[in-house]
Protein backbone atom coordinates (compact mmCIF):
# COMPACT_ATOMS: atom_id res chain seq x y z
CA UNK A 1 0.00 0.00 0.00
CA UNK A 2 1.33 3.59 -0.60
CA UNK A 3 2.04 5.52 2.30
CA UNK A 4 -0.29 8.39 2.64
CA UNK A 5 0.72 11.26 4.35
CA UNK A 6 -0.56 12.61 7.21
CA UNK A 7 0.65 15.86 7.13
CA UNK A 8 -0.93 18.77 9.69
CA UNK A 9 -2.37 16.66 12.76
CA UNK A 10 -5.03 18.69 13.56
CA UNK A 11 -6.60 16.66 16.35
CA UNK A 12 -5.41 13.38 18.24
CA UNK A 13 -6.94 11.20 20.45
CA UNK A 14 -5.79 8.19 22.66
CA UNK A 15 -7.41 5.13 23.35
CA UNK A 16 -6.69 1.74 25.02
CA UNK A 17 -6.94 -2.07 22.73
CA UNK A 18 -7.97 -4.61 25.02
CA UNK A 19 -7.71 -7.59 23.52
CA UNK A 20 -9.43 -11.12 23.80
CA UNK A 21 -6.57 -12.46 25.43
CA UNK A 22 -6.37 -9.63 28.23
CA UNK A 23 -3.75 -7.65 26.34
CA UNK A 24 -3.71 -4.06 26.34
CA UNK A 25 -1.98 -1.47 24.07
CA UNK A 26 -2.64 2.54 23.58
CA UNK A 27 -4.18 3.44 20.30
CA UNK A 28 -3.63 6.68 19.01
CA UNK A 29 -6.06 8.32 16.04
CA UNK A 30 -5.22 10.76 14.48
CA UNK A 31 -6.87 13.26 12.02
CA UNK A 32 -4.80 15.46 9.64
CA UNK A 33 -5.83 18.91 7.94
CA UNK A 34 -8.29 18.90 4.93
CA UNK A 35 -6.07 20.07 1.93
CA UNK A 36 -7.34 20.18 -1.30
CA UNK A 37 -6.21 17.75 -4.27
CA UNK A 38 -5.55 20.70 -6.67
CA UNK A 39 -8.86 22.14 -7.77
CA UNK A 40 -10.80 19.30 -7.24
CA UNK A 41 -11.96 17.64 -3.68
CA UNK A 42 -10.99 17.84 -0.30
CA UNK A 43 -8.83 14.91 1.21
CA UNK A 44 -8.62 14.70 5.27
CA UNK A 45 -5.95 12.37 6.04
CA UNK A 46 -5.96 9.52 8.98
CA UNK A 47 -4.38 7.44 11.39
CA UNK A 48 -4.50 4.87 13.50
CA UNK A 49 -1.49 3.31 14.94
CA UNK A 50 -1.41 1.03 17.95
CA UNK A 51 2.06 -1.71 19.09
CA UNK A 52 0.66 -4.68 16.58
CA UNK A 53 -1.35 -2.52 13.97
CA UNK A 54 -1.45 0.93 11.65
CA UNK A 55 -4.25 2.16 9.51
CA UNK A 56 -3.56 5.18 7.58
CA UNK A 57 -5.68 6.54 4.52
CA UNK A 58 -8.13 9.83 3.90
CA UNK A 59 -11.36 10.96 3.56
CA UNK A 60 -12.48 12.60 0.75
CA UNK A 61 -15.20 15.26 -0.01
CA UNK A 62 -16.70 18.54 -1.97
CA UNK A 63 -15.40 20.76 0.46
CA UNK A 64 -12.89 20.45 4.16
CA UNK A 65 -16.04 20.12 6.42
CA UNK A 66 -17.53 17.11 4.88
CA UNK A 67 -14.22 15.64 4.24
CA UNK A 68 -13.14 16.25 7.91
CA UNK A 69 -16.57 14.93 9.11
CA UNK A 70 -16.50 11.63 6.46
CA UNK A 71 -12.87 11.18 8.33
CA UNK A 72 -14.47 11.35 11.80
CA UNK A 73 -17.04 8.79 10.61
CA UNK A 74 -14.65 6.92 9.00
CA UNK A 75 -12.40 6.21 11.58
CA UNK A 76 -15.47 5.23 13.88
CA UNK A 77 -16.49 2.18 11.49
CA UNK A 78 -12.50 1.48 11.08
CA UNK A 79 -11.89 0.91 14.65
CA UNK A 80 -15.12 -1.37 15.03
CA UNK A 81 -14.25 -3.65 12.25
CA UNK A 82 -10.67 -3.34 13.47
CA UNK A 83 -11.80 -4.33 17.21
CA UNK A 84 -14.17 -7.34 15.28
CA UNK A 85 -11.40 -8.74 13.73
CA UNK A 86 -9.14 -8.69 16.74
CA UNK A 87 -11.54 -10.04 19.10
CA UNK A 88 -11.09 -7.09 21.18
CA UNK A 89 -12.16 -3.49 22.50
CA UNK A 90 -11.69 0.25 21.96
CA UNK A 91 -12.17 2.18 24.98
CA UNK A 92 -11.58 5.74 25.93
CA UNK A 93 -11.41 6.33 29.67
CA UNK A 94 -12.61 3.34 30.09
CA UNK A 95 -16.38 3.86 28.25
CA UNK A 96 -16.90 1.88 24.67
CA UNK A 97 -18.29 5.30 23.59
CA UNK A 98 -15.45 6.65 21.58
CA UNK A 99 -16.84 10.08 20.93
CA UNK A 100 -15.96 9.65 17.07
CA UNK A 101 -19.43 8.74 16.01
Amino acid sequence: MTSIPIGDVFAQRELEFRGGDGSKQTVVVCLGKPVRDGDGPWRCPYLIEGASFRRQFWAVGEDSMQALVLAQKTVAVELEVLGKDRGGLFTWYGDTNLGLA
